[in-house]
């Protein structure tokens, strides 16, 4: 689409004391702090997950040593998407524009809305965890029972979604605390995050910050106080109510992949006399493991 004089007719006139172009404070970056950034040099990722042995059992007097093998279980694949984003100028608008709203703010607008789609598709990781968002197993991201390939499952979500509380934690921090590899042997992965939106930001510090118990007249300790969580929160959480517990970013397995980071340049169309600005980007969202995840809807 290409600015035109008559789309921005009072920006060409005398008068005005001042102009704004979209200058409102931006939010900080927020992935980066919750979703491992990663680089790539190819047009497609792969990763393949396979296990290691189980438990050793017992072995009788005179009888052979029973016998195991590695598993492999699944693997996990990944195309990177291009995004790209670009907006043209009349060589009479820009010139006539009295007050620098239409071309001289080019970069930061490409760069606000390079910005806004990095953390919306980052985001999916949290805002689809309980529907689309899968990893190796073939299951929602958070889901009551990933399959394991010795057998059985385990869970990083309650059975019955539950809103945020102390309970709700406590249980979520017992559910980390019994995690068990593919082949069920226990493994150490521990809750150090809560990522809430914007309408649970409060409850979370009530939950975390008070020394004592929270919503209830009973002189009791807040466990959730002495869990060594910090909290996040997150204005691109679609949900009001879903709560996640993040292990420590390094354990986490799901993935920002830059293929290309984000590039600007620009052009001019001598035959119509147009400036063009564009800016580029190749990236792409992958969960691979769900371990170091838990959370609830609410």
């Amino acid at each position: 689409m290409v600015v035109v004089q008559g789309a921005f007719n009072e920006a060409l006139r005398p008068g005005f004391l001042d102009a704004f172009a979209d200058e409102y404070p931006g939010l900080p970056a927020v992935y980066p702090s919750l979703v491992p950034v990663i680089s790539s040099q190819r047009a497609f990722e792969e990763w393949l997950i396979t296990t290691g042995l189980g438990t050793t059992p017992e072995k009788p007097e005179g009888e052979p040593t029973p016998m195991d093998r590695p598993l492999q279980v699944g693997t996990v694949k990944v195309r990177h998407t291009s995004y790209g984003l670009g907006y043209g100028v009349s060589h009479e608008a820009m010139i006539n524009d009295l007050y620098g709203v239409i071309v001289d703010p080019s970069a930061r607008f490409l760069a606000q809305s390079q910005r806004d789609v990095e953390e919306r598709k980052a985001h999916a990781i949290f805002n689809l965890a309980a529907t689309t968002q899968q990893a190796f197993d073939g299951v929602s991201l958070i889901n009551s029972a990933h399959p394991l390939a010795g057998g059985g499952t385990q869970a990083n979500r309650p059975a019955t979604d539950e809103a945020l509380s102390v309970g709700a934690l406590q249980a979520s921090r017992e559910r980390f605390r019994k995690l068990v590899n593919e082949r069920g042997i226990r493994i150490r992965y521990r809750a150090e995050k809560l990522l809430v939106p914007p309408e649970l930001e409060q409850r979370a510090e009530e939950i975390l910050l008070s020394p004592m118990k929270p919503f209830t007249a009973n002189n009791e300790i807040n466990v959730a106080n002495r869990m060594g969580l910090t909290h996040e929160v997150s204005e691109y959480l679609t949900s009001a109510t879903a709560w996640f517990n993040l292990a420590a970013r390094q354990r986490l397995r799901f993935f920002f992949v830059w293929r290309e980071r984000p590039t600007q340049s620009d052009d001019f169309d001598k035959k119509k006399r147009i400036a063009e600005f564009f800016n580029h980007s190749i990236f792409s969202l992958v969960s691979v493991d769900y371990r170091g995840i838990d959370g609830s809807t609410g």
